[in-house]
């Protein structure tokens, strides 16, 4: 009497492994994440900047795992983890001067999307444009003024909503008119900051 073969969704050793992996790579992003932030805290900063670039090559190696199991060209790992990740490397590289590559993060930051899994445009666009006047600070520092004001005005554009934001961008865009020497422009840009203020927070 032959014995049928029972068929089921019992992994394979392969799948197993796969998972396996995926879980050790997310275990050691998150911890080379929090070691980071944990050292940029504690005033380490260019350790803080090794940690981070861990986290940052752990995402890169994660995310390329798991696109070549889904078959998916689109982001597979948590938008937020990522941008954590990316926005805590790009800002350790600036605070370090580290300027070049401060600028070759935001810059990839910029020209990624979604950030989001929700698809809320409203939260995309807001990250966006974070980090867009993360590169224009970073733009600004390199007295690069012109790339540093189209990205304030870039972000500027997005921020529909947030009027504290929406101010801090103004200043900045005064500011490097200012560097620019565009005298004019720079005082209309101040100007709507001080309009856009409330009383009794002058």
């Amino acid at each position: 009497m032959s014995r049928r073969r029972r068929t089921g969704s019992r992994p394979t050793t392969a799948n197993f492994s796969l998972r396996k992996t995926c879980s050790e790579l997310q275990g050691e992003l998150e911890q080379s994440l929090r070691d980071s932030l944990s050292l940029r805290a504690q005033g380490s900063f260019m350790m803080a900047v090794y940690r981070a670039q861990d986290a940052f090559k752990a995402e890169r190696a994660l995310q390329k795992l798991l696109q070549d199991v889904s078959a998916s060209p689109g982001p597979v790992v948590d938008p937020r983890l990522r941008f954590c990740t990316c926005f805590n490397l790009a800002l350790l590289y600036h605070e370090n001067g580290l300027l070049k590559e401060a600028a070759e993060m935001y810059s990839g930051m910029v020209n990624t999307k979604p950030w989001c899994h929700s698809g809320d445009r409203v939260t995309e666009e807001a990250i966006q444009a974070h980090a867009r006047v993360s590169l224009g600070n970073v733009y600004f520092d390199q007295r690069l003024y012109l790339y540093a004001v189209n990205m304030y005005v870039t972000a500027y554009n997005s921020l529909h909503s947030d009027q504290v934001s929406r101010c801090k961008v103004m200043h900045n865009i005064g500011v490097t008119y200012i560097c620019l020497k565009e005298d004019d422009t720079a005082a209309s840009w101040l100007q709507r900051v001080v309009c856009s203020v409330p009383p009794d927070d002058v």
